[in-house]
């Protein structure tokens, strides 16, 4: 994986990308604290997040604070995945 462009942090999550994710399909990858070996992947979908996977064994209480904030920030999110790896 390449570098990890962090998009905005909130209650001890970060969220953002890896520099090499063209090919799929939006998504956002949220890591617990400042490790960034293991994510959860969230799907950018119309009708809202859906989790991919969750390699960093984040708690449920972590999966619903993340979807709440990816799901806030969702169109803002989209148009960032946009403007870095194109349509």
């Amino acid at each position: 994986m390449g570098m990890t462009p962090i998009y905005f942090r909130e209650g001890g999550l970060a969220f953002g990308w890896f520099s090499n994710e063209s090919g799929e399909p939006a998504h956002v990858h949220v890591f617990k604290g400042k490790d960034r070996s293991t994510s959860a992947k969230f799907w950018l979908n119309e009708d809202g997040p859906e989790l991919a996977h969750n390699k960093a064994r984040l708690s449920d209480r972590e999966l619903r604070i993340a979807y709440a904030h990816i799901n806030a920030n969702r169109y803002r999110l989209m148009a960032r995945w946009l403007s870095q790896f194109g349509a």
